[in-house]
């Protein structure tokens, strides 16, 4: 029932793979692995009673690749207008990750290697209708003499297109009824399409650092990320006072915690944290800081 559950909810965390060290370590080649999750949380979004957290991680290897789609959906039954639902989606590959040796199935992998990928994003409570990233990283990969510690290094340079919802649903309704001629000045105000959202661009650096650590049935993945843009955000938008846009670059910095303990060949308990600090956000309205603790259960093949 958790695995058929599983599969239902999974429809889109991504950045952080629920992969353990001793499965990436083993990889084979034309074979395809999975680990899903599904689990319940305590986190700061209102006042939810239910709030569930659905995890998948698929991964493909071939003689010198590696095709991994990584994915989250946070759902709160409870919310009347789903302000606490979200979902991030990233499909990566690692090119001439791995070096094929003919007498051994496992695929030994490369020191450095190439990490293209597309990232997208919706987040109803801060009002991200869609975030898409298109980017590419250089990555080191350092392994331990002792053999229970990996740990990859990537730099790299990201495209960001967005698409933010200024208004809330129901606020947006309001604005609907409004006249014509009045609904397009708001619009040319403040920078809206007829939609009434607000479409933004820019190109960003993108550093992270993901740490793998595993001893008999203990598993750690800590995965630290930070993206620095180029310009403001929201650079040439109208100065109003009332309703003030951010004039910093901040950083956006994200940290993607997982420990699972392993019960059985494919099944493991599993608890995660996620934060994330973005203070470059539509306006001073929306909040800088979001985080999740769950815990639950994942399930591997």
């Amino acid at each position: 029932m958790l695995i058929l559950l599983f599969l239902l909810q999974q429809p889109l965390n991504a950045q952080v793979t629920l992969f353990k060290k001793s499965v990436l370590d083993s990889l084979q080649e034309r074979r395809l692995y999975g680990v899903g999750g599904l689990s319940f949380l305590y986190n700061d979004d209102g006042q939810a009673e239910l709030f569930a957290l659905a995890d998948a991680s698929f991964l493909y290897a071939t003689k010198k690749h590696t095709f991994e789609w990584l994915s989250s959906l946070n759902y709160n039954s409870t919310d009347e207008v789903a302000s606490t639902n979200r979902f991030h989606s990233m499909l990566r590959a690692g090119l001439f990750r791995n070096n094929h040796e003919e007498n051994s199935k496992v695929l030994k992998k490369k020191r450095v290697f190439a990490e293209p990928f597309v990232f997208f994003q919706w987040d109803e409570r801060r009002g991200i209708s869609q975030r898409w990233q298109l980017g590419t990283n250089a990555v080191y990969a350092f392994r331990s003499d002792s053999g229970n510690l990996k740990w990859n290094l990537g730099a790299g340079v990201v495209y960001e297109h967005e698409d933010w919802r200024v208004f809330s649903r129901e606020k947006q309704l309001i604005f609907d009824t409004l006249p014509p001629a009045f609904k397009e000045l708001v619009r040319t105000i403040l920078g809206l399409d007829t939609r009434g959202h607000l479409i933004r661009d820019n190109w960003r650096m993108n550093f992270y650092s993901n740490l793998w650590y595993e001893h008999r049935s203990l598993s750690l993945n800590l995965f630290l990320g930070l993206q620095q843009p180029f310009r403001a955000p929201f650079e040439g938008l109208p100065d109003i006072p009332f309703y003030p846009y951010p004039k910093k670059k901040f950083p956006r910095v994200t940290a993607d915690l997982s420990f699972s303990y392993r019960i059985s060949r494919y099944i493991s308990l599993i608890t995660r944290y996620y934060m994330q600090l973005d203070k470059g956000q539509l306006t001073q309205f929306v909040p800088d800081y979001v985080y999740t603790f769950t815990q639950g259960i994942s399930v591997a093949f």
